[in-house]
């Protein structure tokens, strides 16, 4: 189920703020702000910002898992044609 997401201006964020907090604390809602017609920033529940944060770093485990067979590919491929550092 998606959340519920609702877009705000920077005016209204200020004035409601109590009430995005609870929309996204009680309803799992997302507030995006918005300044001048451009998204600047996002109000999520906790959940949803621990689970980003897990998720970014299994990515970059797995980029650097990935950068290291490379590397190590590399190498392999430079001693076996004599080009050693």
């Amino acid at each position: 189920m998606r959340p519920k997401m609702r877009d705000v201006t920077m005016t209204e964020f200020r004035t409601r703020l109590a009430e995005w907090v609870r929309f996204a604390e009680y309803d799992g809602g997302h507030v995006f702000v918005v300044r001048h017609g451009e998204t600047v920033a996002a109000l999520v529940p906790v959940q949803d910002a621990q689970l980003m944060e897990e998720v970014a770093a299994v990515s970059m485990r797995r980029l650097r898992e990935q950068q290291d067979a490379a590397l190590r590919t590399w190498q392999a491929l430079r001693r076996g044609t004599g080009h050693e550092d």
